[in-house]
């Protein structure tokens, strides 16, 4: 038995050795693995170093928290996590295919006659299978199922950076138009002011109605603008609780009139190719090529014969003390050995259509790359913007407040009327909001690139 098994592995050696030499040829790639990234950043004008920057360098206890809150409770993350479960238990299941399959059974049964006497019978059987692995397939399945793993993993690390940036984003929001509403309810009660001064002056022949229309348009706008801010507000609130996990009436943000509108953090970036290997996407397209090779060769390995060894052990007895008896336990072994000969072409175009999903896998990988580095070039491109206009506006609320100054000493001298303050109030008010929009600006775009360089929150 052990010689034929011998000649069937002999056998199946020579075929596959003749079907290899026949077999369709992988041509040479360049792998994008090995693709360069940019020796220096286009728009990055800042130091180059290696990233400091996480989701704690806000230094804002309550955003930490809101993050740490939403990665617990996120139900989409959730969802992430059991994907990932799912996929570390398929690996597990395909490791356990490396170990023969072995059964077994045990069955007993009582026959008989209506007018007496009957007869136990008692079976047992002991079966095992194994394919023999001659080409690497079931290591290339194990092989792909760790990368399917891993990329769950990198899934669930994405979806983490995404909520943590979502929760950051709309909690800046929140910030941003609590302040906002507090600059046009102050410029709303500085135009009432403006508009009873204008209200005297129209009853003593020195203004026109007009003038008191108009202001009473400015009112309205004033108005409605808080109102469009707080509808606002509720909508961003309500998201954000939906990222917590929780009901919108389970949640509420409290404004917070001292908040302190502090800078963005100082960034830090590192090489591009640091940047790059760092971010998950990246991750995700290497992994997905390296399936896409894996997948390939398996595809390839179909060309070949496979070999089968079964053992099976058996007894049939009356007495169920005697079927234990191992001296006299009835064995078999068997081989089976198979080998493609016709298929009309199935496997061959299985072959070009795995190819075909290996070239799709480079061009999106090479795809990926260029379109982190659009990301990061467009993120940088913004800070430096935002970083001028934020000089040019912190230039110009100096001006106005020196204005400002100079116009409540006129008035208390006399020179200067209390219209003349309060257009003085309301263009430093206009200043400050262009302010605190550029402030959130800044925010979102730290928060980008924490996103684009790949940095995950901690729990």
């Amino acid at each position: 038995m052990i010689r034929k098994v011998r000649k069937n592995i002999v056998a199946g050696l020579s075929i596959s050795t003749l079907l290899m030499a026949c077999s369709h040829n992988f041509e040479e790639r360049n792998s994008p693995l090995e693709m360069s990234a940019p020796l220096s950043w286009k728009q990055w004008s800042g130091p180059i170093t290696s990233s400091q920057l996480n989701w704690h360098s806000f230094n804002d206890i309550y955003l930490n928290a809101l993050i740490s809150e939403a990665l617990k409770e996120n139900l989409n993350l959730e969802s992430a996590r059991r994907t990932l479960q799912r996929a570390i238990i398929q690996d597990q299941v395909n490791k356990g295919s490396r170990s023969p399959l072995v059964n077994f059974n045990a069955a007993a049964s009582r026959n008989g006659q209506l007018d007496g006497g009957s007869v136990n019978s008692f079976s047992l059987s002991v079966p095992a299978s194994y394919e023999v692995d001659l080409w690497g397939r079931r290591g290339q399945r194990i092989e792909n199922s760790e990368i399917f793993a891993e990329l769950a993993r990198i899934d669930l690390q994405t979806s983490r950076i995404s909520i943590a940036a979502l929760v950051a984003e709309f909690y800046f929001g929140l910030r941003s138009t609590d302040r906002l509403i507090l600059l046009k309810e102050r410029s709303l009660a500085s135009i009432v002011k403006q508009r009873e001064i204008t209200d005297a002056r129209v009853r003593g022949g020195v203004a026109t109605v007009t003038d008191l229309d108009r202001q009473d348009v400015q009112v309205a706008d004033l108005q409605a603008s808080i109102e469009d801010l707080r509808s606002t507000r509720k909508q961003t609130e309500n998201r954000l609780a939906v990222l917590l996990g929780k009901s919108p009436q389970d949640f509420s943000f409290q404004a917070d009139q001292n908040f302190d509108l502090a800078s963005a953090p100082l960034l830090t970036i590192g090489t591009p190719l640091e940047v790059l290997r760092h971010r998950p996407d990246i991750k995700s397209a290497e992994l997905r090529l390296a399936s896409a090779h894996v997948s390939a060769e398996l595809v390839r390995t179909r060309l070949f014969p496979s070999l089968a060894v079964s053992v099976s052990a058996s007894a049939n007895n009356s007495n169920l003390s005697n079927i234990f008896d191992f001296v006299f336990l009835p064995w078999d072994v068997a081989s089976n050995f198979s080998a493609p000969l016709l298929d009309g072409g199935a496997r061959r175009a299985e072959l070009e259509l795995a190819e075909l999903d290996l070239d799709n896998e480079v061009t999106f990988y090479k795809d990926t790359i260029l379109n982190a580095l659009v990301d990061l070039e467009s993120a940088f491109a913004s800070e430096e913007s935002l970083r001028r206009q934020q000089e040019t506006i912190r230039r110009q609320s100096v001006i106005q407040e020196r204005i400002s100054e100079e116009t409540k000493v006129k008035f208390n001298s006399g020179r200067a009327s209390s219209l003349d303050l309060i257009i003085e109030e309301q263009n430093l008010i206009r200043i400050e909001e262009a302010e605190v929009s550029l402030w959130r600006q800044s925010m979102l775009i730290t928060i980008s690139l924490l996103r684009a360089t790949g940095v995950e929150p901690s729990d």
